[in-house]
């Protein structure tokens, strides 16, 4: 599963006159904005922040700092740390904002062909369908009777169809207005892993494929650790060696202590 944003996100604010927010590489802090009410700015350098956005190998996190209360996270409360997707609304201090791509998707047509089984599949993110994982094996209906379940409504919004083991295309109804993707409206176009799909309030789908997984973080040695010599030898020599010196040492005390000190 690809966790690691492709660009760097920038948060939106629905709702509110506030204008995007870039979040640059590295540690991105947040802070109350005394120019406008009920808004927030990046923390200028050796400022206190409110929230803090970074990211690394496994991905984006947010960290709430001590004693901040009242941050969610897709509706959940966030007391320390949070695994972010681009996709995620975050709440903090009244103000809400939605983690997006920094451009919205452009509008893709589908070239016409037989649906194919893919390896890919959708995992419920939030919400009652938290954890439900659906795998793309055929044309999946969005919503509706029998179709990918959406909180709150019974109506069909559109289909994900796999057209093969690499492709996987949304295609939606003139109806769906309130479908986004990655923060922005969603459109007819083809989808890729990390990408997160909000249907409804409480319907949030997170795109996977589980074959694409983080590279792996690199595992610290302890530093007493010794290491091998390069033929693997060493190990087994250091101890005939000290055996060595312990007998020595042993017959030269036997040594003194048979003929003493004249």
């Amino acid at each position: 599963m690809n966790t690691v944003p492709t660009s760097q996100p920038i948060l939106r604010f629905p709702g509110h006159e506030h204008p995007d927010l870039p979040l640059q590489p590295g540690m991105n802090g947040l802070c109350r904005d005394p120019d406008l009410d009920r808004a927030l700015m990046l923390t200028p350098g050796g400022g206190s922040s409110l929230i803090e956005f970074f990211s690394d190998a496994r991905g984006l996190w947010l960290h709430v700092a001590h004693g901040v209360r009242g941050v969610h996270v897709n509706g959940r409360p966030v007391q320390s740390l949070s695994h972010l997707h681009v996709g995620d609304t975050i709440h903090c201090e009244g103000v809400e904002m939605q983690l997006a791509d920094p451009q919205p998707r452009q509008a893709k047509s589908l070239q016409e062909g037989e649906p194919r089984p893919s390896r890919w599949l959708l995992r419920g993110h939030g919400g009652g369908v938290h954890g439900l994982a659906v795998a793309l094996e055929q044309p999946l209906r969005i919503g509706g009777e029998g179709g990918l379940r959406v909180e709150g409504t019974t109506r069909s919004l559109g289909e994900v169809v796999p057209m093969g083991e690499n492709a996987v295309y949304l295609r939606l109804h003139e109806d769906s207005d309130g479908c986004r993707l990655n923060g922005w409206k969603a459109v007819d176009g083809w989808l890729v892993p990390g990408d997160q799909l909000q249907l409804a309030s409480g319907s949030r789908y997170l795109v996977e494929s589980p074959g694409d997984e983080p590279p792996p973080l690199p595992v610290e040695r302890p530093r007493d650790e010794t290491r091998p010599s390069p033929t693997g030898k060493g190990r087994g020599l250091r101890l005939p060696w000290l055996l060595i010196a312990a007998i020595a040492s042993g017959l030269i005390l036997a040594a003194l202590l048979w003929f003493g000190v004249k």
